[in-house]
């Protein structure tokens, strides 16, 4: 056998492979409701302004419930979240003047890791309509 004709039947046992997991993900996940969501809204400020463009995620706090995220525009975010002990994390970044290796803009965040990657910030999504104010300082 040669080389190409190992490659290809390689190939077509991934690409078969690949194909049955994803149909097995795809039967698996019909047909069963997940738990029930409620709105979550509320604004974003940091130094005082709307932050202008940026992502909040309400993440899992050790009680077992999902995780859910949402994107922040004009300092406003609008989405739905399972209820449950949350860790609130902001993120937003700007491209910088700086250029990467291959000469492509290179983003920075404008959100300082306290609200992000280290957050502390707590909150309870409520089985009801949840509005918070977050103000972020630099």
């Amino acid at each position: 056998m040669r080389s190409t004709d190992l490659h290809f039947v390689l190939n077509q046992r991934a690409c078969l492979f690949y194909c049955g997991l994803y149909l097995l993900l795809i039967c698996g996940c019909s047909g069963e409701e997940g738990p029930p969501l409620y709105k979550v809204s509320g604004t974003v400020k940091l130094d005082g302004a709307p932050l202008e463009k940026g992502a909040i995620v309400f993440d899992a706090d050790g009680d077992g419930a999902i995780p859910s995220q949402g994107g922040i525009t004009d300092g406003h975010f609008e989405f739905e979240s399972t209820a449950g002990n949350k860790i609130v994390r902001i993120y937003s970044t700007r491209e910088s003047d700086e250029k990467g290796p291959y000469g492509e803009p290179v983003s920075v965040s404008i959100v300082p890791r306290k609200y992000g990657t280290d957050s502390t910030m707590k909150e309870v999504v409520k089985e009801e309509e949840n509005v918070y104010s977050f103000d972020l300082e630099s």
